[in-house]
């Protein structure tokens, strides 16, 4: 009776060590991950952008603006799925307002400037309204992250069913070696 008594506990105490350092160094990582993959976006999201500044240079070097280039920048704006404002050089007049409202409500926005050089001088800033967490600028982002939290959450698990086979295992060659001493 007193080897299953210290069998179990040797048990339970290795179970518990080999389970807390396995969900502290999880969260750890899922922390530093989230913080990459954060960063991984701005920079996607700064190149995408960028492809956004170049249409929009397009037509603002065809001179002012009219409706037909207003309803084509609409249309840009959409499929970059990208609300935009375009400011003057000074940064304070805005060109052109394609910012909607849902922007002003998202829960992780971020904001890309970008100046449009129209024959080597500055014609204004682009400042681009991205909500990271909606990831409407690009599916395969988000079905990226969808798939590496998955794995992550599989991974643990398999990690904790090998903490605890180690556990089982340990603490019975332990116990026996105990016993031994004891005998």
């Amino acid at each position: 009776m007193t080897r299953f008594k210290t069998r179990t506990s040797m048990f339970i105490f290795m179970l518990c060590i080999s389970l807390t350092s396995l969900i502290c160094l999880y969260f750890v990582l899922m922390h530093l991950w989230k913080e990459q993959f954060t960063t991984y976006k701005q920079q996607a999201l700064t190149e995408h952008t960028y492809h956004l500044s170049y249409v929009i240079r397009n037509f603002m070097s065809e001179g002012p603006l009219t409706e037909v280039n207003n309803a084509q920048l609409r249309e840009a704006s959409n499929q970059f799925s990208a609300p935009f404002r375009y400011f003057d050089p000074d940064r304070k007049t805005i060109k052109m307002n394609l910012k909607t409202e849902d922007v002003l409500v998202s829960t992780n926005p971020y904001e890309v400037e970008v100046p449009i050089i129209i024959d080597g001088h500055i014609d204004g800033y682009l400042h681009a309204y991205y909500d990271l967490d909606a990831g409407l600028h690009s599916p395969a982002i988000v079905q990226y992250e969808q798939e590496l939290l998955t794995r992550s959450r599989n991974t643990l698990g398999l990690f904790i069913l090998a903490a605890l086979l180690l556990s089982l295992y340990a603490s019975h060659r332990w116990s026996r070696s105990i016993h031994k001493q004891d005998n």
